[in-house]
Order: C-alpha cells, then structure tokens, then sequence
C-alpha cells in the first residue's frame, strides 16, 4: 500500500491516466509469483522490474524467456543499484548472472533500508532502456549490468556473458533451474520502526469491499482510507493494516509471519 493508504497500483493507474488520458490502464492488484508469472507477462511488450525479492524476479525471468518477452531488471539496497535489458534469444538472462541466490539469506530493506535517490536512479534508467525498447532502438545495457554505487558515487558498466549451462537459457544446461518456493507470508520493508507483512491468498479472490468494510467497522476497526482496489484501517493494537480486493493483506506491527497469517485469516474469514 502506498504512503497515504491506498493501493499502490490503484495510485499509480490514476496518475498514468491523468498523464496520458488516452492510454488503456488495467491496475492488477496482485503478488507476482511462479503460479501467475506467465499468466501477467503474456502479450505484453516489455516487463519493467519493480521487485523487491529474487523468487519472483526468477518467475518473471523464466516467463519472459519462455514467451520472448524483454525484462529489464533493476534492484537497489541500502545505497547501490543494479540494472541490466535481458531480450531473450540474444543476452543472458538473469540466472546466469545472478542465478540462485536464496531470499532468506539476502539482506532486506526491513533491516538495512534503502536510499530513496537509488530508487530514482534506477527506475529513471530502467524507464530509458524501456522507451528504447518501444522505439525499436536498441537498448544500451543489453549484455551488459549498470552498478551503482551513490555512498561512494562509482557507476561502472559491467560486460556479462551467456552462461551456456544456464538450466534456464542455456544452449547446453545443466541440471534443473532452482526451485521457487510461493510463500503465503512475506516481510516488507518496514515503517516507522514496525515490521510489516503481506499475506496472499492461495488463490486471488474478488471480494466485495463494501461488504469488507461494513465487517471490518463491526469488529471494531476504523477505516482510514476506502479505494476502489482496495482499504486501510486502523486499531489501537496492531497500527495501520490493508486489504486488497484479490485478498492481499498487509499489515504493520504484528512480530512474525506467523502472527500475520492468523491476522489474514479472521479478517477475510469475516467476508
């Protein structure tokens, strides 16, 4: 959910259609994941990457080789960033540069955080090779990763190669690909010193927010914020929570996944 408590996608399809009235804009408030990863990235032209975790970064990598689709890649933590423009058929693709790494062992922008001007130079950077893309140019980080580094101001532009064993893309691979685990319960990065969740379904619903909200005030919660995608609320006990009509619920100031899930569970329980 964004900062004023609705959903992201919600805020971001209004601001798209007020800059470009003409333009067709379909919010899907959804979590990527290895069961909808083909399914989202089928018949679109080109995949931005705006993730914060590496499982579903290999689901969309996967489903974009599989249909030929472009995926241009870009992560940030604490204060460096990475981009790279993976066309399938002709570059490597992003497990053969940074194949099986484990989100549990990653560091998280919970814990280290993330600097805000990293955010702006990479999604400014992914923006540029996008428009590329569209235009039918050539991208200029295709085979090749941009590293940035803002604490000591170092952007270097890195060469990578195919890696011809990549069980992925590989002309001769080797083994399987990693297995993608769909979590149910993943940590965000957290707010104003409150650990937050998300919950997916495990399959998306199509609830009825005006129902969910009428449940949510007779259980005692107080609504904050009421969009067409999805609403926020609030309770003296667990601080600010949402939930979106696929049945996504984020929740800030609970202490571990498991406290979360069985906060998803009696609020969709009630609809």
């Amino acid at each position: 959910m964004g900062a004023l408590g609705y959903a992201k996608v919600e805020v971001a399809a209004k601001k798209l259609r007020e800059l470009s009235p003409r333009v067709d804009v379909e919010p899907l408030p959804l979590a990527l994941n290895v069961d909808n990863a083909e399914d989202l990235v089928r018949n679109v032209d080109v995949v931005v990457d705006g993730l914060d975790s590496m499982t579903p970064r290999y689901a969309i990598n996967r489903a974009c080789q599989k249909l030929n689709v472009p995926y241009v890649f870009g992560a940030a933590i604490m204060m460096m960033g990475s981009v790279s423009t993976i066309i399938p058929g002709k570059t490597p693709c992003l497990e053969c540069f940074q194949g099986n790494l484990d989100d549990e062992t990653l560091p998280k922008c919970s814990v280290v955080g993330v600097h805000p001007s990293i955010l702006g130079i990479v999604a400014s950077v992914e923006a540029s090779e996008t428009v590329r893309i569209i235009l039918g140019k050539e991208p200029l980080l295709k085979g090749r990763m941009l590293h940035c580094d803002i604490g000591r101001m170092d952007f270097e532009k890195i060469d990578i190669q195919k890696a011809e064993n990549c069980p992925v893309c590989g002309s001769e691979p080797r083994g399987s690909p990693m297995t993608l685990q769909r979590k149910q319960v993943v940590e965000l990065c957290g707010r104003g010193g409150k650990r937050v969740f998300l919950v997916s379904p495990r399959k998306p619903l199509e609830l009825d927010m005006e129902k969910l909200r009428l449940s949510l005030e007779h259980e005692g919660y107080e609504i904050k914020v009421k969009g067409d995608l999805g609403v926020t609320f609030s309770n003296p006990k667990n601080g600010l929570g949402s939930v979106l009509r696929s049945g996504i619920v984020i929740v800030e100031g609970l202490q571990s996944e498991e406290e979360a899930q069985g906060f998803s569970t009696r609020i969709l329980g009630n609809t």
